[in-house]
């Protein structure tokens, strides 16, 4: 049973981009209005503006460290195609050595210039504690980032009333917008199949998922438990708790949600793409070397897991992939 939603969601600082002589600046600079980014061009334009390291500003904190930050290349990558760019084709085929893959990539290395120096080691505690020291223009975190942070109980927090929430950055295909976020960890339970008693262990895993108590945990000022279902997207305290702005973009970022790897193997697949990217991060691998050296990995992976087996699992998690197109405003 599933018992969170770990959707990657985008905040920015409204205080920053609301300020005249900001957006002034930028529309110079850039001949657009400053405002959330709708394309990866965009949030990297903006970000290289915001990045003012020596007034302890940075553009983008989005994470870059090993078992965090691979989720932010996988929201570059599968935005390169419509309606996604997979990661493996119909017949369990590693799509990511590949223009896309590579692409994304360098895209994952450049965005480095708009990062804190110490960004490959920075975990969500050093992102939520620089956001709220008002450290960033921009990041993207777990969805109780706003419930932390935009809270006048928190007396450590100088972003209070100045976060908002957005979609996230796209690319512009064959007249629309592809915007593509992503589900990362997430907390579930089950019943144990040598448990003494367990129907009782079910009824009571229905009760604490059930839309009452449930949306009542999520909604704790001080729990981690995040929305993931219509009915907590509705429930006043959830809303009152995370905020009602964001709560229908974080609505809207789950329609738009790629699943990770979630078939046999998937520690071994992460791993492999995780390591690969730190190593091209750190410039121990360029890009093309980075996605060669992650696909014949998975290869491996496929052939230890079972080919036919996985490829089963591939097809099965394709049809949990967004459809969601976004019209070009």
């Amino acid at each position: 049973m599933s018992l969170d939603g770990d959707f990657q969601t985008w905040v920015y600082r409204t205080d920053l981009f609301g300020d005249a002589t900001e957006k002034k600046a930028f529309s110079d600079k850039h001949g657009y209005e400053l405002a959330p980014p709708k394309t990866w061009k965009q949030h990297d334009e903006i970000a290289a503006f915001f990045q003012r390291p020596d007034k302890g500003l940075f553009g983008s904190t989005d994470l870059r460290n090993q078992g965090w930050g691979y989720t932010n290349w996988y929201q570059r990558y599968v935005s390169m195609a419509s309606p996604n760019q997979f990661l493996f084709d119909d017949t369990g085929k590693p799509l990511i050595n590949s223009e896309q893959g590579i692409a994304a990539t360098n895209e994952y290395i450049a965005s480095l210039a708009h990062h804190s120096p110490d960004a490959i080691s920075w975990g969500w505690p050093e992102q939520y504690g620089n956001f709220a020291k008002g450290g960033a223009a921009m990041t993207c975190a777990f969805s109780n980032l706003p419930k932390f942070l935009d809270n006048a109980g928190n007396k450590d927090s100088a972003v209070t009333g100045k976060i908002g929430s957005m979609l996230p950055p796209g690319r512009e295909i064959d007249g629309k917008l592809i915007s593509r976020s992503v589900l990362w960890l997430n907390l579930s339970a089950s019943v144990s199949s040598q448990a003494k008693n367990p129907e009782a262990c079910y009824l009571f895993l229905q009760w604490l998922g059930s839309s009452r108590i449930y949306a009542w945990m999520t909604a704790n000022p001080g729990g981690y438990f995040d929305p993931f279902r219509l009915s907590d997207f509705s429930d006043p305290l959830v809303r009152q708790t995370y905020h009602a702005y964001h709560m229908d973009v974080v609505r809207e970022t789950v329609a738009r949600t790629v699943p990770t790897i979630n078939y046999p193997g998937a520690t071994a697949f992460h791993n492999a793409l995780d390591e690969n990217l730190v190593a091209a991060l750190t410039k121990a691998k360029t890009a093309e070397q980075a996605m060669a050296d992650t696909e014949a990995e998975w290869k491996k992976i496929a052939r230890r897991t079972g080919e036919e087996k996985l490829l089963e699992a591939i097809k099965t998690n394709k049809e949990a992939w967004p459809t969601v197109l976004d019209p070009i405003s």
